[in-house]
């Protein structure tokens, strides 16, 4: 064992024991605290056992070069570091509570085997492996650099709390069960093979690859450029909930559910599986393959825009098309909806009018499909003003073979009994003057 500048308190209870191909065995084994007193560094070139009952704590530094075995607990206090360059492997029954720093470098490796218990309230920074198949709580901050790969295993959690923030920039797979309630910033390749529940914010340009159960929980806000649902995976977006995706949403098979909330996408891809688009709203510029609207609110491009469906749409009796209108340009003003297959209507259209020099006779082509079949059942906000309403024509083969659904600003009829006493008191007037 080597010590540089090294004062072990209470005292060094050590068994040494010198190997030909082991450098040296140190067990900790006698039911006490080892502690690295703050300003001091222990290293360590061997094999250290930490058994059960035994503490090591690192008010200073302790720099690992070799091997450390924890089935005690290791104990990093504000100011203390544990200077990872070997193998750090937690065993059953083991612990790590760190309040201060643990540093996992390039070539290095800290795994928390089943039964082992990792947590992390003070900094965590990985550029080597990390392995999981216990428990890594992280209430602190932990930061996957550019080097760094985290695995969490079948029966591993990992468990980003309340408190935590998880920056991923390289490479996460999550094989396990991985829980962020507090934030994580993913801006590398995230492979979700477990299960993945948040309640708390995601964010970052990075790529998620779902194979397992993945749920955005009411209240939570997912954002990440590009993610990819897999044969066999659930991706549930639930009320409340709040889903950006800045590129593509791919769906290779498996089963995508819009319950609720709010899920943006500029691109999705439907190539295979299931599309429950059953609550929430949905906005998007691209939808390949077919869409069917089975109680949400489709909204057409990002507020406004359009919504280009290369497939058929449909929408059943409680879903709704939503259409803002802000001007007089289709695409950056008002809102229309595109399909190059057939359109098939019921349920409601809506208008969110917010436009200040709207005219009468102005008019909004809406919607096109190269066959419109129904029509929609009811226009909610259809009356513009006392004097003004939305009137709407179906004109089949508009545009060659194109169907097209416009919307003008008309006059509200004037009721046939005001007509009436109206024209009276009309030829009441010419009476008298006669």
């Amino acid at each position: 064992m080597t010590s540089t500048n090294a004062s072990i308190s209470p005292d060094l209870r050590y068994a040494i024991f010198f190997l030909s191909a082991i450098p040296f065995i140190a067990f900790n084994a006698n039911a006490a605290d080892t502690t690295i007193p703050s300003g001091t560094t222990f290293t360590n070139s061997g094999t250290v056992i930490n058994a059960f009952g035994d503490r090591i704590i690192a008010e200073g530094t302790y720099d690992n070069d070799g091997v450390v075995a924890n089935d005690g607990e290791v104990v990093t206090v504000p100011g203390g570091l544990f200077d990872n360059y070997g193998t750090f492997n937690t065993n059953s029954g083991g612990v790590v509570d760190s309040t201060g720093t643990i540093t996992n470098n390039n070539g290095a490796t800290l795994s928390t085997f089943a039964g082992g218990d990792f947590f992390n309230d003070g900094a965590l920074d990985n550029e080597g492996n990390i392995a999981n198949s216990g428990t890594l709580d992280n209430d602190g901050s932990f930061v996957n650099g550019v080097n760094g790969v985290i695995i969490n295993d079948v029966g591993g959690l990992l468990d980003n709390g309340n408190l935590g923030y998880f920056e991923n920039t390289n490479s996460l797979t999550n094989n396990g069960e991985f829980n962020n309630n507090g934030t994580f910033a993913n801006d590398g390749t995230w492979s979700d093979i477990g299960i993945f529940s948040n309640t708390g914010n995601v964010n970052g340009g990075g790529s998620v690859d779902i194979s397992g159960a993945f749920t955005n929980t009411t209240g939570a806000s997912f954002e990440q450029s590009t993610v990819t649902v897999n044969a066999g995976a659930t991706f549930d977006l639930l009320s409340g909930s709040q889903t950006i995706i800045s590129n593509t949403l791919t769906q290779n098979g498996g089963t995508i559910s819009v319950f609720g909330g709010r899920l943006e996408a500029t691109n999705i891809d439907l190539i295979g599986g299931a599309f429950d688009f059953t609550g929430g709203v949905l906005n998007t510029t691209a939808v390949n393959g077919n869409l069917n609207n089975a109680g949400g609110i489709l909204a057409p491009g990002q507020s406004p825009g359009i919504t280009t469906i290369t497939g058929d749409y449909s929408q059943d009796s409680g879903s709704t098309l939503l259409i803002e209108i802000e001007g007089l340009i289709q695409g950056t003003e008002y809102d229309s909806l595109f399909v190059t297959g057939t359109a098939t209507l019921d349920g409601e259209l809506n208008f969110d009018l917010d436009y200040g020099s709207l005219a009468l006779d102005d008019s909004f082509e809406i919607l096109s499909a190269e066959v419109i079949s129904g029509t929609f059942a009811t226009i909610k906000n259809k009356r513009i003003n006392e004097e003004w309403k939305w009137e709407l024509s179906y004109d089949l083969d508009a545009v060659g073979t194109t169907d097209i659904i416009t919307a003008r600003v008309a006059l509200v009829p004037i009721p046939a009994a005001v007509w009436l006493f109206g024209s009276a008191l009309g030829l009441l007037g010419w009476m008298r003057r006669k």
